[in-house]
């Protein structure tokens, strides 16, 4: 499991996509930057009704971070990237937990 995938996920085994949403680092220039935290202020940095924040880790030198998200509906995620595409570069990679891919690879290999 990745290091940066909490544990106590690993026991959360059901019907779900999980969403690793990195993000890269707070703008360099003093506007973007300060708007960027005054939204996140202002939101909490939380996604859209139909994605669920499990998990954001931040780099210490806010070179860029990652949130984790779960969700099955594909236009929360779009609006979740919206609402920060314009002050950061976002990259969207959905994600398996070890028990899915171990049926996955079970399966491949019949």
């Amino acid at each position: 499991m990745p290091t940066w995938l909490p544990s106590r996920l690993a026991a959360q085994q059901d019907a779900r996509s999980l969403t690793c949403h990195r993000r890269s680092g707070i703008p360099t220039d003093t506007k973007t930057r300060n708007e960027g935290i005054a939204r996140f202020k202002k939101t909490g940095g939380l996604p859209p009704k139909g994605a669920k924040l499990l998990g954001r880790w931040t780099r210490a030198d806010f070179s860029g971070g990652f949130d984790l998200l779960e969700s099955n509906d594909s236009q929360a995620l779009a609006e979740f990237a919206l609402m920060w595409s314009d002050l950061m570069e976002l990259t969207i990679v959905p994600v398996l937990e070890d028990e899915p891919l171990a049926e996955v690879l079970e399966r491949i290999s019949k």
